[in-house]
């Protein structure tokens, strides 16, 4: 639900912000256009962060790694992604994101 609610809020964002402050003609020298595509950008940004987080909490071992994992996104984005998926192929020799499978005793 949380994904499909990012995603039809960040659709509808875009939708709105290409009606009302089109890309075309490039209006770079207007602050309100340029303000909007930036916060439109910002939602962009976020709305993927939520989806590689989910995918992070449901892979990690513990509940507090994965929340150190998704802070890093939220705050410094792309470099801690992209150090999350060499820390992946490093220490699990993939960056698929196989779930937890529980200890059979």
């Amino acid at each position: 639900v949380l994904y499909g609610a990012a995603g039809v809020a960040f659709a509808a964002r875009l939708g709105w912000t290409l009606v009302s402050y089109p890309l075309v003609p490039l209006q770079a020298d207007d602050a309100e256009w340029a303000s909007e595509w930036l916060l439109t950008t910002v939602f962009d940004f976020y709305t993927v962060a939520i989806c590689i987080c989910g995918a992070t909490l449901s892979t990690e071992d513990t509940l507090l790694v994965g929340l150190a994992w998704c802070l890093g996104y939220a705050v410094l984005g792309g470099p801690v992604a992209c150090a999350y998926m060499a820390y992946r192929l490093l220490v699990h020799g993939t960056i698929a994101f196989s779930p937890k499978v529980a200890a059979v005793e």
